[in-house]
């Protein structure tokens, strides 16, 4: 016994436009095709409070994900990410928690960062014990 069977491509993305050349189109598919990651250490006191560390990319970039791991983990402790002035509509990470061990976190998106855009990482200490906190901005950017 044998059966035959038709599969209808396109539909629903083809029509209101997110395919383009068989693909998703910008931004939920990258156009940049070099992969950079920047790493930065945060070195935080031993105190409760906010701190920052800024990442200022010398190129455009497309940023897909960021990497964060700590040498000490508290419950309460968590970080934002937000891309030139601390507003909420420019938040993309916005009160994180901390888990037990390094994570990493995709956007669904790229999200594109001009030359010079500062992409500031907070980190909110609220367990006051010293700790280190590695970050890695996960992008694309263009050959050169």
């Amino acid at each position: 016994m044998s059966f035959g069977a038709n599969v209808i491509v396109g539909g629903e993305l083809e029509r209101v436009g997110r395919l383009q050349s068989g693909r998703l189109d910008h931004p939920f598919m990258p156009l940049k095709t070099v992969p950079y990651i920047k790493g930065v250490l945060l070195e935080v006191p031993g105190m409760v409070g906010e701190y920052d560390i800024h990442f200022v990319p010398e190129f455009d970039i497309e940023l897909i994900s960021i990497a964060v791991g700590a040498s000490e983990y508290h419950p309460k402790d968590h970080w934002s990410v937000f891309i030139n002035q601390d507003e909420p509509k420019n938040y993309i990470f916005d009160e994180i928690y901390t888990k037990d061990l390094p994570e990493g976190a995709y956007l669904m998106a790229v999200k594109v960062v001009e030359k010079n855009v500062p992409i500031t990482f907070r980190f909110n200490n609220e367990g006051g014990k010293a700790k280190y906190v590695w970050i890695n901005f996960q992008c694309l950017r263009d050959e050169d």
